[in-house]
């Protein structure tokens, strides 16, 4: 498997298979980043928007967005969330993984 590290900015192929027949499903036009949570005082002050595109790979039904967000914005100094501190979230992660390695045969490669 091609391991496909997609860069910022406008998606025109599949991010798993490569294929460039991308379908678009639904455009939600744009947005603000989710967990970037504006103060009173800032909501008449410009927010920075990304597309919010839908698109369907042809060859590989992937759903995926056409559009990627530079990780520096998206897990900013003050980005709210962190999973360690959520405990069911937490057992809830470690079940996952405890799972995968159960009932999947994986290989040192």
């Amino acid at each position: 498997m091609k391991i496909r590290d997609a860069k910022e900015g406008k998606i025109n192929s599949c991010q798993i298979c490569g294929a460039s027949k991308l379908v678009k499903v639904i455009s939600l036009g744009s947005s603000g980043l989710c967990d970037s949570l504006i103060a009173e005082k800032n909501l008449n002050k410009f927010e920075k928007t990304f597309p919010l595109n839908l698109f369907r790979c042809q060859d590989c039904q992937l759903l995926q967005l056409d559009y990627i967000v530079n990780n520096k914005e998206v897990f900013h100094l003050n980005y709210p969330y962190k999973s360690g501190i959520t405990p069911p979230l937490r057992k809830y992660l470690h079940n996952t993984s405890y799972y995968a390695k159960k009932n999947f045969n994986f290989s040192k490669n």
